[in-house]
């Protein structure tokens, strides 16, 4: 049905229907390190947008949106979740959850020295160096 506004005679006369409701997000939200996000075009306000984040990067925060503006969610590095290895290298179970960009010492077995340490990068150790 059409709906419309009109002045008649100095009142305001509203059609059936007429009313003002929240604007959808139209456009294509921006999440730094989110995969592609089009498919979150057109979300109506108070709706949410399910998004997976790049390799190495883990969801926080819900995609929503509110009278067409989207709210701000991240992808943060993943935290190392599995323990570093290599050949001498004592237990290193004390690793597991290191932060992105965080380093582990590496603990050797007795009579050996570490020639670097492990740097946890996006959920997967590498060494350092």
């Amino acid at each position: 049905t059409y709906r419309s506004i009109a002045c008649n005679h100095g009142q305001w006369m509203y059609s059936t229907g007429a009313r003002c409701i929240p604007a959808p997000c139209l456009a294509v939200p921006v999440v730094r390190h989110a995969a592609s996000l089009e498919a979150c075009v057109p979300t109506p306000s108070g709706d949410e947008c399910n998004y997976d984040c790049e390799e190495g990067y883990e969801p926080v925060g819900v995609l929503s949106c509110y009278e067409g503006v989207w709210n701000q969610p991240t992808c943060h590095p993943r935290r190392c979740m599995a323990a570093p290895s290599a050949a001498d290298v004592e237990d290193m179970r004390s690793c597991i959850g290191t932060p992105s960009g965080a380093i582990c010492r590496t603990k050797c077995s007795s009579g050996r020295r570490p020639t670097a340490n492990f740097v946890c990068q996006n959920g997967r150790f590498i060494t350092e160096g």
